[in-house]
This record gives C-alpha cells, structure tokens and sequence, in this order.
C-alpha cells in the first residue's frame, strides 16, 4: 500500500514538473512573441519600401527626384536594420538575464525610431542636395541643346566648362553634332545644286516635246533634231544625278585599304585611253613606283577623271602626261595637258560645283561641272589634297598629292 501512494505521489510530482516546465515554455514563447513584435514593425516597413521601390521605378520622375528616392529606401533599410538589431540585442540580454525593463525597453524602442528617422531624413536631404549640385552641368548641357536646331547647327557645347566624364560627353556630343551639321549641309547643297542645274536639261525637253507636238509629225527634220536633243539632254541629267549622288555619299564612304603601286596604277589607265582615245597621246612617266596603302579604285577614277578633263580641254593630237614620283611620305601623280590653260582667278574656283572657267562654258555640252569637284572630294577622302599649276596658252598640271599611308580617324571619313 505505502508502495502505491509512493508511486502516485512520484507521478504526481512529474506532472507538475512537466506543467512547470511548459509554463516556462509558453511564457519564453510569449516574451518572444511580444519581444518580436517590434520585428515584425520592421518587416512590414520594408516590405512597404520594396514595394515603392518598385513603383518609383516605373513612374516617369527626374534622376534627381529617383536616385534621392532610392537613396532613401536603402537609408532606411540600413538604419532600420541597425535600430531593430540593437533593440533585439537589447531586449534579449534582458531576457537572458531575467531582467525586467519593459518601460526602458519601450522608450528605446521609441527612440531607435526616432533617431532612424531623423537620421533617414538628414541623409537623404543631403544626398538631394549633392546629386542636385553633381547634375548642375548635365542640365546646362540639356539647355544648350535645345537651343540647338536646324537653323544654328554651328553651335557647339562648351567643352571647357564641363569636367571627367561629362567633358567627354560634351566632346562626343560635338562631333555627333558636326556629322550632323555636314550631312544636313551636303543635303541642303545637294538639293540647291540640282535643282539649278536640272533646269536647263528639263526646260530644253519640255521645249523638244511642245515642238514635236506641234511640228514633229509633219516635218522629219525637226522630229531627228527633236529627238537626238531630249536623248542628249536626258542622258546629260543621268550624268548629272549620278555624280551628284556621288558627292552626297562620298562624306560618309568607307576606305578599302591595301598596298597599291601607284605606277601600275598610272600604266593601266594609260593602256586603257590607247583603244579608245585616237586624238590623244596618253604617255606615263615613270619616276618612282610609289607604293603607298589607300583605295586603288577611287585612285583610278579620279586619274580617269582627270585625263577626261585634260582630253576636253586640250587642241587634238597634243600629250598629255601621266607622271609619279616620291617626295618624303607623300606621292606626287601628276596630270598635265599642252592646252589653253585656266586663269589665275579661275584657278581658286575650278574645284566648286557646276563651276566653269569663262574660256570653256558652252565648250561641251557633255560636262555639267562636276568632274573636278569629285576628284578633290575623293583625293580629301584619301587624306591628300590636289595642286593645280596652269598658265593660259600653254596648259596645266594638277598634281594629287596623298600620303604613303592612309590613317583616318575610326576607319571611315567623316
């Protein structure tokens, strides 16, 4: 018997170990849960943070206004972090050691939020005012380009005043801004120089066709003279347009660089005038071989271009010489013809557009004053310029004159 109420009195006594023990249990889990709570205040704002994070995102706000935001959401994720640290650390070591502080731990917790705040809106006033102060020449450069148009595209950003990087976007600016102004420029000219030159072929057309309108099917005479001049003039406007197009795209031509020997150059152009040009003496004079690195083809077109031009210009039967010689790092071609030779005034204008000298307009209805005009082009493409020596009566030598190697900026003329 005595055995029995041993053993009971023993269970018993479990029982109330176990009911201590979760007692312990459910009050720890209740001070942590009421410990937490202040962790769970921090979750839920930087849930909130994350999700205007992502809102400030898609809305359409200045860098200024953005990036201040931004730094504020990171502020008050770091300064939220630290303040809910230290609380907890706090409250834990209470915890740990039994200490009851719930007053002190609820005025720290004020606190902590307190100074989080403070310390959030310090900074990122702060952070406003440097971004507003680094931004300054960005926007300076915005008021200068929309100042910038159609009518003043020789305005320029001011490269001095800006520094580190947004010098160099200044600088990249400009040169975006000269390609600009060059291309509207060769558009502008393009446009203004067909049109004047176009005038002539369509007026003489439109006059060839009321003709034969009237007369044409009546009289053989005028419909032959009628036909051959539309076929001459329509034939002079392909020319033209073509060599126009030329022009408008050579600005932007792309160089094929390779090793040429400018004398084979010269040789197989002279060969290539021996079957076709009878009233002519195409001669080479060779000096140096001159190699050079550049673009073969336009090197041929334009000594083409210019034996065309001394053949028009030159009294039948006369030479005209084909010559390379080295000087330095460049290599001289020359072109020289025995003909009537170009003035001295005129000889600052022979490269301009549809320009011809008074001795030679009306000389030849095939030339529409473009040949020279592409010759200098191509030749400032290749990074050489072009000479013209020339006395009346007695002819003239233009020299090309390019460099023996060929080094534009980026690969492509510009």
């Amino acid at each position: 018997m005595s055995d029995s109420v041993n053993n009971l009195a023993t269970e018993v006594e479990k029982e109330e170990d176990v009911e201590k023990t979760l007692e312990k249990i459910s009050k720890a889990k209740s001070e942590k849960e009421k410990g937490s709570g202040f962790g769970r205040v921090m979750k839920t704002i930087l849930g909130a943070i994350v999700k205007g994070a992502s809102k400030v995102k898609k809305t359409l706000l200045t860098i200024t206004v953005r990036t201040t935001l931004i730094n504020f959401l990171l502020i008050s994720i770091a300064v939220g972090l630290l303040s809910f640290v230290l609380t907890f650390s706090v409250e834990a070591y209470f915890i740990q050691n039994e200490i009851k502080a719930d007053l002190f731990i609820i005025q720290l917790r004020l606190t902590a939020i307190i100074i989080s705040a403070l310390i959030v809106f310090f900074v990122t006033f702060l952070s406003f005012l440097s971004l507003k102060f680094t931004l300054a020449p960005l926007r300076k450069i915005i008021k200068r380009i929309k100042e910038i148009t159609s009518e003043n595209l020789s305005m320029r950003l001011d490269e001095e005043g800006s520094e580190n990087e947004l010098k160099e976007l200044a600088v990249e600016i400009n040169k975006l801004l000269s390609d600009v102004e060059q291309s509207f420029t060769r558009q502008k000219k393009f446009v203004s120089d067909a049109s004047h030159e176009l005038k002539t072929p369509i007026s003489v057309i439109q006059g060839y066709s009321g003709l034969l309108m009237r007369w044409g099917k009546d009289d053989k005479a005028i419909l032959d003279e009628g036909i051959e001049s539309i076929a001459r003039e329509a034939d002079n406007m392909k020319k033209i347009v073509e060599q126009l197009l030329f022009l408008a795209k050579i600005g932007k031509y792309i160089v094929n660089k390779q090793e040429i020997v400018c004398a084979d150059v010269i040789t197989r152009v002279a060969d290539g005038y021996k079957m076709t040009v009878t009233n002519h003496n195409i001669i080479p004079q060779i000096a140096d071989e001159g190699r050079i690195i550049s673009d073969a083809s336009l090197i041929t077109e334009c000594i083409r271009a210019m034996v065309d031009n001394a053949i028009k210009y030159s009294p039948e039967n006369s030479d005209i010489i084909l010559s390379c010689r080295k000087e330095g790092d460049k290599v001289c071609i020359g072109i020289q013809d025995f003909g009537m030779g170009i003035k001295e005034e005129d000889q600052k204008r022979i490269f301009d557009r549809f320009y011809r000298c008074d001795n030679v307009r009306g000389r030849d209805g095939n030339s529409c004053g473009l040949g020279l005009t592409i010759c200098h082009s191509v030749v400032e493409v290749l990074g050489g310029k072009i000479t013209v020596d020339s006395e009346v009566g007695k002819g003239t030598l233009f020299t090309i004159i390019l460099p023996v190697k060929f080094t534009p900026q980026d690969g492509a003329i510009k």
